[in-house]
């Protein structure tokens, strides 16, 4: 009998030994996500950081549990590596005194999503001034256009695909067109919205995610041209959409800082959009940019609503 047992705990143990190593090593390997710059594989370990640091944070749990010292080390060292690339969503920011605001949506339908009244619904509660959609068809077209009947103001691109895009306004344009960043068949729109105390221009974009080497750089192309354009821009602006980009990735860091770019995520917590319901993987590529003619007052994710995306919105003061 206490062979058996002996037997037991000592198998037990074993196990966890492995385990821990299993994991350390696993830890090491998503370190390969500090190169997302040059490779499209490691950009897509990059985007699970946060994941991995908590990976790392059980693994540092069952080294102290089994005495591996210098296992634990490693893994405490790999966790502080991750959570250096995305502690500033979760730093406070200093409250803001709000007077005129611009309250902005951003929502990637699914193209094959058809139930559109829950959504509608959102929009209804939320009462965003300006929304930015993705994935914008025919179906959405005819389902929004009937049903948001405050919003008189609208530039589309209807697409039945994954990449048709559109601005709905309470407010009027100053003008409004559809472009393209990059010389593939991805549009964006850029409106210049009649709000008050100021203009906001607002771009709606949608790059192609980052599944090869052929489309992560299609990608980077679509967001460098991006920036060009925004940094030229004078007054408030906003940049809202599907970036298929994490906070933390190169790119999307290089964006911001070329085209002078914050985001309305800063200090108000991860807010993980994609994949739908699937927890584990959540991660967060839908944003709301802004410049330095705007402070946050409030940032927030809805449900889904039958899309494998959450909508995002922001309550933006003017300074």
């Amino acid at each position: 009998m206490r062979r058996t047992l002996r037997r037991k705990i000592r198998t037990t143990i074993i196990f966890f030994l492995i385990l821990t190593r299993l994991i350390a090593v696993g830890c090491l390997l998503s370190l390969l996500g500090y190169f997302g710059r040059y490779y499209f594989l490691f950009e897509q370990i990059d985007s699970f950081r946060v994941q991995a640091f908590v990976v790392c944070c059980v693994g540092l749990v069952l080294a102290a549990f089994t005495r591996q010292r210098a296992v634990g080390f490693v893994m405490l060292v790999v966790a502080l590596l991750h959570a250096v690339q995305f502690h500033s969503l979760y730093l406070p920011k200093k409250p803001v005194v709000a007077q005129e605001t611009l309250r902005v949506m951003s929502a990637n339908l699914l193209a094959s999503n058809t139930d559109s009244r829950e959504f509608i619904n959102q929009i209804n509660e939320i009462k965003p001034d300006v929304i930015v959609f993705q994935e914008y068809t025919s179906h959405w077209h005819q389902s929004l256009s009937s049903s948001l009947v405050e919003y008189l103001h609208r530039q589309v691109e209807i697409i039945n695909s994954p990449f048709g895009i559109a601005i709905y306004s309470k407010q009027p344009f100053i003008n409004a067109e559809v472009t393209y960043f990059t010389k593939a068949v991805y549009p964006a729109i850029d409106v210049t919205v009649n709000v008050r105390p100021e203009p906001v221009r607002v771009l709606a974009v949608h790059p192609v995610p980052p599944m090869n080497a052929a489309t992560f750089n299609n990608r980077n192309q679509y967001l460098e041209a991006l920036a060009s354009e925004v940094r030229l821009a004078v007054g408030p602006v906003i940049v809202a959409g599907d970036f298929n980009a994490v906070p933390w990735s190169w790119q999307l860091k290089q964006l911001m800082d070329h085209a002078g770019l914050s985001s309305a995520r800063e200090g108000f917590g991860l807010k993980p959009t994609w994949p739908g319901g699937f927890v584990p993987l959540w991660i967060p590529i839908d944003h709301i940019l802004h410049n330095d003619r705007f402070s946050v007052v409030e940032f927030n994710t809805e449900d889904s609503a039958g899309s494998d995306h959450k909508p995002v919105w922001a309550e933006l003061s003017f300074q």
